[in-house]
């Protein structure tokens, strides 16, 4: 048989079988010697996240949450110098000397959110811009 007399096969699948978009993820299906019967292709890989990936939102709390921090470092160095302390909703919510344990301990409490781990001292390892 030539190229353009092979027989073309048809699927014929029911809708709760035809493939939704992105979610199945089979390769190309191809029988020899015929057209294609069915092509998949499969999704584009989700993009890689780097450090400055932050989504916007997530970002812009997490900075509200360390300008915050620096309103707060005069009161906060009276009770609290020398201790990390965590900002969640522009409030302290923990404190201690070690700064995981401290964002560990929030992360249990409420889950994951934003909040700003900063260190209590006369000299801030942040600036407001």
């Amino acid at each position: 048989m030539s190229a353009a007399t092979d027989p073309v096969f048809e699927v014929h699948l029911p809708d709760e079988l035809l493939p939704k978009p992105g979610v199945i993820s089979i390769p190309s299906i191809r029988i020899p010697g015929t057209s294609p019967v069915i092509e998949v292709r499969q999704p584009e890989p989700p993009p890689i996240k780097t450090e400055n990936s932050m989504p916007e939102l997530s970002r812009i709390k997490f900075e509200r949450e360390q300008q915050a921090f620096l309103r707060l470092l005069p009161q906060l160095l009276e009770s609290y110098q020398g201790q990390y302390v965590a900002i969640h909703d522009e409030q302290v919510v923990d404190n201690g000397p070690v700064r995981l344990d401290v964002a560990y301990r929030v992360q249990q409490r409420l889950g994951k959110g934003d909040i700003y781990v900063g260190f209590v001292s006369e000299k801030p390892d942040v600036q407001l811009e």
